[in-house]
């Protein structure tokens, strides 16, 4: 039987990301500077919410209840005070169940 994966964090918001115009350099689509944004929120190690109201999740980043208080530590030590863009990989969804 597959392993099916439920979230219990739902979130608010569904982003398009070819309406965001990200992509590769390497390829053929037009692409403009990368806009940047501050971390308003981190919720937990994965999830973060930017200054325009989008919640992000981090693919990588797998939660470890045991040391969840380091790893947000390490967010906010990365994140204070930069600017960020939002890079995709090959997957730009994760294909959960998000709510509009």
């Amino acid at each position: 039987m597959p392993y099916i994966f439920k979230d219990t964090l739902i979130f608010d918001k569904k982003v398009d990301p070819k309406k965001l115009r990200f992509g590769s350099k390497i390829d053929n689509s037009h692409s403009e500077r990368e806009t940047y944004y501050t971390v308003k929120e981190i919720i937990s190690p994965e999830i973060l919410i930017l200054d325009n109201g989008l919640k992000i999740r981090l693919f990588v980043v797998k939660k470890n209840p045991e040391r969840n208080g380091e790893a947000i530590q390490f967010l906010r030590e990365k994140t204070c005070g930069q600017k960020v863009f939002i890079k995709f990989d090959t997957t730009k969804y994760d294909g959960q169940c998000l709510n509009d």
